[in-house]
C-alpha cells in the first residue's frame, strides 16, 4: 500500500508508538475493506468544494465509515474496545487532513447496540489481593510491578526508566526519572524504602534476566547495551502479569468488551487509591494541570517529605512506621490489661481467703451455739431430775406422817 499522504500521517507527532501502530494498522485493514486503492485522492481539500459538492463528498465517506463499522460488528467481531479504536484512527486521519465530519456522527459510530457507550468495569487490587499475585513472580516482576504501585506510573514509563540516568538510590525513599508517555513532561517520582531494597538485589542479577531474553528474542530486537531497568516489551510486562493473577486465581474479563478487569492499570489506581493526599497522589502521577503545576513547583526535599507522610499504605512486606506505632500502643494495651488481671486475681485470692475466714468462723460459731444448746438441755434435764427426785421424797415423807397421825 504505497501513499504519500498516509506516510506523511505516520510520520506525525503520536503519543506513543504503540499508538502510531494501532492506527496504521487499523486505517489499512479500513482501506483494505472497503477497496479503497487511491488512498491520496481519498481526502480532498474541503475549501475547493461548493456545498453540494462538500454535502455529497461528506456523506461518500460516512456510508464507507458506517459500512466498515457493521462489518466490524457483524462479520469480524473484534472486542467492542477495539471495534472503537478502528472508528477513532480514521477520524483522526480526517482530522489530520482537515475532514470534519459532525460530531454526532462519530458518537453514533462508537456505541453499541443499546445505546451506551463501551466501558470496561475495571477493578482495584488491595493490599492483600497484590500481596498474593506477587507471591507467583520472580524478583524482576516483583520489582517491577510494586515499582508501578508505588510511583502511580503506567507499565509504559516503568519500562522506559534507565537504570543507570533515571534512578537514584542515595535518598531514603528514592527518587525515579519517569518520562510521562502522555503528558509529555518528565516527573521525578519517589517509592518506598523496600522497593529501594527490591531494585539493589534486582540489580544483581538483571544481565541475567537480560540475556535470557535475548536468547529468546525471535526478531534479536533486544541488546546486550539495552540499559532499561527492565528490558522487556510492553507486551511482555502485559503477559507476566496476566499469568501471575491467573495463579493468583484473580484473573476475570469484563463481560462486554472482554478486556481484564485487572490489568497492570489497576497498579496505577492502586497508587490513587491508597496515598493519603489524593491532590498529590494526581501531581506526582502526572495528572495534573498546568495551572497546577505552575503554582506548585515544590523543592525535592518538600516532596520527599510529602510522599513519606502520605505513603504509609504503600509499604506492603516491612511494617512502616506508623504500623510500628500502632502495634507499640497495642502492646502497651495488652501489658495494662495484664496487669489489671494480674491485681484481679490478687483480689479474688483475697476475698477468696476472706470468705473462708467467714466460712469457718460461722462454723466456729454454729458449733459453739450447738455446744451451749446440749449444755442448756443438759442442765434442764439433770435440774428435772433433781426436782422430780426431791419431790418423790417429800410425798413419802408426807404419807408416812398421815400413817402416824392416824394410828
Amino acid at each position: 500500500m504505497s501513499s504519500k499522504k498516509f506516510e506523511k500521517y505516520l510520520q506525525r507527532g503520536f503519543e506513543t508508538d504503540k499508538t502510531r501502530t494501532s492506527y496504521r494498522t487499523s486505517l489499512k485493514e479500513f482501506f483494505k475493506q472497503q477497496k479503497i486503492n487511491n488512498i491520496d485522492n481519498w481526502t480532498k481539500k474541503e475549501e475547493e468544494m461548493d456545498r453540494k459538492q462538500l454535502l455529497k463528498y461528506h456523506n461518500k465517506i460516512k456510508e464507507q465509515i458506517k459500512d466498515h463499522h457493521y462489518y466490524l460488528r457483524h462479520e469480524r467481531k473484534p472486542p467492542l474496545l477495539a471495534s472503537n479504536k478502528f472508528i477513532y484512527a480514521i477520524k483522526h486521519y480526517l482530522l489530520y487532513y482537515e475532514i470534519e465530519l459532525k460530531e454526532c456522527f462519530w458518537k453514533k459510530q462508537t456505541k453499541n447496540g443499546n445505546g451506551n457507550n463501551y466501558s470496561t468495569i475495571f477493578k482495584t487490587p488491595t493490599k492483600k489481593q497484590l500481596k498474593d499475585i506477587l507471591e507467583f513472580g520472580n524478583i524482576q516482576s516483583k520489582t517491577m510491578f510494586l515499582l508501578q504501585a508505588t510511583t502511580g506510573s503506567r507499565i509504559s514509563e516503568i519500562l522506559s526508566i534507565d537504570k543507570d540516568k533515571d534512578i537514584d538510590l542515595n535518598y531514603k525513599y528514592p527518587r525515579i526519572l519517569i518520562r510521562s508517555s502522555k503528558a509529555k513532561k518528565t516527573i521525578k517520582r519517589r517509592t518506598t524504602p523496600e522497593v529501594k531494597e527490591l531494585i539493589l538485589n534486582y540489580l544483581n542479577e538483571r544481565d541475567r534476566y537480560l540475556q535470557t531474553r535475548i536468547n529468546r528474542s525471535i526478531r534479536g530486537k533486544l541488546k546486550k547495551t539495552d540499559n532499561r531497568l527492565f528490558p522487556m516489551s510492553h507486551v511482555n510486562a502485559e503477559h507476566i502479569w496476566k499469568e501471575m493473577i491467573k495463579k493468583a486465581g484473580m484473573y476475570e474479563l469484563d463481560p462486554i468488551t472482554k478486556k481484564p478487569v485487572m490489568g497492570t492499570h489497576s497498579l496505577r489506581r492502586f497508587f490513587k487509591v491508597n496515598f493519603k493526599d489524593p491532590y498529590y497522589a494526581k501531581y506526582l502521577m502526572g495528572q495534573s494541570t498546568k495551572t497546577d503545576r505552575a503554582y506548585d513547583i515544590l523543592p525535592e526535599e518538600q516532596l520527599d517529605q510529602l510522599y513519606e507522610e502520605h505513603s504509609k499504605k504503600l509499604f506492603f512486606f516491612s511494617v512502616d512506621e506508623e504500623t510500628q506505632e500502632q502495634i507499640k500502643n497495642q502492646t502497651n494495651l495488652i501489658n495494662q490489661i495484664k496487669e489489671e488481671n494480674i491485681e484481679l486475681k490478687k483480689q479474688n485470692e483475697d476475698l477468696k481467703n476472706q470468705m473462708n475466714r467467714i466460712e469457718q468462723e460461722v462454723k466456729q460459731s454454729i458449733e459453739l451455739k450447738m455446744k451451749f444448746e446440749e449444755e442448756e438441755r443438759l442442765k434442764e434435764k439433770i435440774k428435772k431430775e433433781i426436782i422430780e427426785e426431791m419431790t418423790g421424797l417429800d410425798v413419802k415423807k408426807i404419807k408416812k406422817e398421815m400413817v402416824d397421825n392416824n394410828g
